[in-house]
Order: structure tokens, then C-alpha cells, then sequence
């Protein structure tokens, strides 16, 4: 499982579009969030989070 795991980084993090963009995306998500709902932007930061990452395991041209 562990191997797995690594090996599926390793080649998530060989494109530089599928680690900086979507983490450079959720930074400025998280600064938007924070300016405009201070008391909800962890919950809105998490579902973007988990939005991100649906869709970069689920685009069908990171096959």
C-alpha cells in the first residue's frame, strides 16, 4: 500500500501543472475564504480541498 502511495506521488508531482496549480488554487482559495468568512473558511477550504483533488483523480487526461 505504502509503495503504491509513492509511487502514485511520484508521478502525480512529474507534472508540474497537477501540484503548483491546484496548490497555488486552494492558497489563494484560503485567502479569499479567510477575508470573506472568517468563521467558515476551514469548512470552505476543506470541500475545496476535496473538490481539487476529485478532480485531479478523476480528469481523464491524468490517465
Amino acid at each position: 500500500m505504502l509503495n503504491y502511495i509513492k509511487k502514485w506521488l511520484k508521478y502525480q508531482c512529474s507534472y508540474v501543472a497537477w501540484t503548483v496549480f491546484p496548490v497555488a488554487l486552494v492558497a489563494l482559495f484560503f485567502i479569499m475564504a479567510v477575508s470573506y468568512f472568517p468563521s467558515h473558511a476551514h469548512i470552505a477550504t476543506l470541500v475545496f480541498i476535496l473538490c481539487v483533488a476529485i478532480f485531479i483523480g478523476v480528469y481523464p487526461g491524468n490517465k
